[in-house]
């Protein structure tokens, strides 16, 4: 997966929320999406996709579809949490 590039979907992930709590929601996306296309199923950019498009862009039709492909993932993959609450909040909008 990652090739020592600077293309470790966890580093980019980690990043992400850094430049979030930095009030940079824009470049934390390009992160989460980088991280995306270097491994399409990483929940933890998904789940951050989510939380950014929802919360900090309000870009909530974005959101959800983003909070689709988490579940599929979710559905696959038993060590994504619980998106019970995440889900409510995005589908409450």
């Amino acid at each position: 997966m990652a090739s020592g590039r600077g293309d470790d979907p966890n580093v980019m992930t980690d990043l992400a929320v850094v430049y979030r709590s930095l009030g940079q929601p824009e470049r934390s996306l390009e992160l989460v999406d980088r991280a995306i296309a270097v491994d399409p199923d990483h929940w933890q950019a998904w789940f951050n996709k989510v939380i950014i498009l929802h919360f900090d862009l309000h870009e909530h039709d974005a959101a959800r579809d983003a909070l689709g492909r988490l579940k599929a993932i979710a559905a696959e993959n038993p060590q994504v949490p619980d998106l019970t609450r995440i889900e409510q909040e995005v589908m409450g909008s």
